[in-house]
């Protein structure tokens, strides 16, 4: 899994926007390439979350690097 972990300003700004966006789909991108979608259920009011994948962490820093 990947695990982004943001500042307090970063946070409080993953908060509103999970409250505006409830039960709508959300693209994460990395370096402009959709990475992952999927579809806020509530609010994110932590200053980190998870993104699950079966990507090895080898697999990940290459699509990080070439992406």
């Amino acid at each position: 899994s990947l695990v982004i972990r943001l500042n307090e300003s970063g946070g409080k700004k993953l908060q509103e926007f999970s409250e505006q966006h409830i039960n709508k789909q959300v693209a994460i991108l990395i370096n402009g390439s959709v990475y992952s979608q999927t579809i806020i259920i509530g609010s994110l009011s932590k200053n980190m979350f998870e993104i699950v994948t079966e990507l090895t962490e080898e697999e990940l820093i290459e699509f990080v690097k070439n992406h």
